[in-house]
């Protein structure tokens, strides 16, 4: 059983996409799972490490002010359609999951022509275009919040699922994880995460507020900067007084996640999944420029919960950090309700979920995909 997931170029795409991935194949040993990608087949620096094979499409984003770029946008947008009708006739896929992004659109679209079914998984409280888009060729669409329902009409299948997270996000060993960035046991831990990619603007707010912090002997720091900026924000940390580990980037972020007390970082839906399926308090900051201002609607969704304090970046401030993460690190009453409210918020259970569901349509006894020589479509038809 081979499935293809579409997706966008980010890891909020990618890693629920892999989580069901890995679910899927836990249940049955014979699926296999292959990407599509768009230009460029950006994201795929996630996928290598871990074996996932994928093809790309010319697909980008759409733009949202210059309407003269629109024209271009179409044409790659036929371009991608029939790359993607390609690929689908080249591995005869039994199902395609699209996870959103711009990409995942012409897939659905051409999965729809070809008459696959189609699932949908919607990662962030208000969906997307490509989301919406999709979900009218959907067999079933699978949530990450309640809220999320009402963007969808009423004859489609939906299910609260939660988005799915990776499974190493649970592999976390305390003498391992204090060994590999030097922390000391007797101090309380904040993990400051800006995206896989790291976050300037709000890297330089951070380096601002430690160089300031003042209660150095009982709070240490675990900072990923991202590759661009960890020399200069290395050399920074280096020279104040606060205990500081930097790294580029964090592969190992169950470890990371379970040292840390409080974690800062931005409000992708991905990163939401995690800290809420290990039950962790956050400091929130959402990227300002998330399509559609998803990553705001995920932080004060958080936030409504009792479950993080949210930020606007413009509003952030090293003296605004400062006082939020003291909030949060010496007040153990707040902190331990906050951390169960994001704990009631989780669903480490969110890929089995929709593993099971996609292996319910594929039945016991199996299926293919077949090529109907009339319409040039693919139909399933029983191998029982």
């Amino acid at each position: 059983m081979k499935v293809i997931f579409a997706a966008g170029g980010t890891g909020g795409h990618i890693f629920p996409a892999v989580a069901i991935a890995e679910a899927l194949r836990n249940k049955r040993s014979d699926v296999e799972a292959r990407f599509v990608l768009g230009a460029g087949g950006k994201g795929a620096q996630f996928l290598e490490p871990i074996g996932f094979a994928w093809d790309a499409i010319p697909m980008k984003g759409m733009p949202r002010k210059n309407l003269l770029r629109l024209i271009p946008f179409a044409w790659d947008l036929v371009r991608s359609l029939i790359s993607a009708l390609g690929v689908l006739r080249r591995e005869r896929p039994a199902a395609v999951v699209a996870m959103g992004g711009y990409p995942s659109a012409p897939v659905s679209l051409a999965a729809a022509m070809l008459r696959l079914p189609v699932y949908v998984a919607e990662q962030n409280r208000a969906p997307g275009l490509a989301t919406k888009w999709n979900a009218r060729f959907a067999r079933a669409i699978f949530l990450a919040f309640e809220g999320s329902r009402a963007f969808f009409p009423s004859s489609k299948e939906c299910a609260v699922t939660g988005n799915p997270v990776r499974p190493a996000i649970f592999d976390f060993d305390d003498t391992r994880a204090r060994a590999r960035w030097t922390l000391e046991t007797n101090r309380k831990t904040v993990l400051f995460v800006g995206g896989s990619q790291g976050a300037r603007t709000l890297n330089t707010i951070i380096m601002e507020c430690l160089s300031r912090w003042e209660r150095t002997e009982e709070v240490q720091f675990l900072f990923q900067t991202g590759a661009d900026d960890f020399e200069s924000f290395r050399q920074s940390c280096s020279r104040i007084q606060a205990l500081v580990r930097t790294v580029p980037f964090l592969a190992e972020m169950g470890d990371a996640y379970g040292v840390a007390t409080v974690v800062v970082g931005r409000a992708g839906a991905s990163t939401l999944a995690e800290l809420t399926a290990l039950g962790k308090a956050s400091i929130l900051v959402p990227y300002p420029w998330a399509a559609e201002g998803h990553q705001s609607e995920n932080a004060k969704y958080m936030e409504e919960k009792g479950a993080a304090v949210a930020i606007e970046q413009k509003a952030l401030t090293a003296d605004r950090l400062a006082e939020a993460m003291s909030g949060i690190l010496f007040d153990d009453d707040r902190r331990g309700a906050m951390e169960n409210a994001s704990r009631a918020m989780g669903r480490p259970d969110a890929a089995d979920a929709i593993a099971t569901r996609i292996l319910a349509d594929w039945g016991e006894g199996g299926s293919e995909f077949i090529e109907d020589v009339t319409t040039g479509g693919l139909h399933r038809e029983s191998s029982r």
